[in-house]
């Protein structure tokens, strides 16, 4: 049995595939991977009154205490991908809106917000300090979908949706 090279493959390859081809397909390519997305769909003025969220607290290995209130929503997302807002208690400033680094047409989040270190969202959140980040769908007239999700352990938890209206 013959062994080829890697450097044998490369030039069989090299061979088989026209380079203008070649050359179209990295150029097709680097064009893909470097188009900016622009979040006009997002762009906005957004509320809502009152929703229901859950905070989570670890107490220990694989123990939880969760805290169950409710919070109304402002979120303000300007054509530089800057967002401000409010939820419940916790004001936020300048943060920036990222493209989802998933695949949005299958997970449905387009768009990602990390708001960072939050605590204590409403009346009777007695849980210390989360991470938290909103993930926004796709915005639909003039209503968005957000999930409110504390990153703080790692896993995402999913604390609720909120359903804001633009106005």
């Amino acid at each position: 049995m013959v062994h080829q090279s890697v450097d044998d493959h490369a030039v069989y390859l090299v061979q088989i595939i026209p380079m203008k081809q070649l050359i179209f397909g990295l150029l097709l390519l680097v064009f893909i991977s470097c188009k900016s997305q622009s979040p006009r769909d997002v762009v906005g003025n957004w509320h809502c009154d009152s929703t229901a969220v859950t905070v989570r607290k670890q107490t220990g290995f694989l123990k939880y205490q969760f805290f169950r209130g409710k919070l109304n929503a402002t979120l303000v997302i300007g054509n530089d991908k800057k967002a401000s807002g409010q939820l419940g208690a916790f004001k936020f400033e300048n943060r920036v809106l990222v493209v989802n680094g998933g695949n949005p047409e299958r997970t449905g989040v387009a768009y990602k917000i990390k708001l960072g270190s939050v605590n204590h969202l409403f009346v009777g959140d007695s849980s210390e300090t989360i991470e938290v980040e909103l993930w926004l769908l796709n915005a639909a007239g003039d209503s968005l979908r957000v999930e409110m999700r504390q990153s703080s352990t790692g896993d995402q938890f999913p604390m609720g949706e909120i359903v804001l209206v633009k106005g």
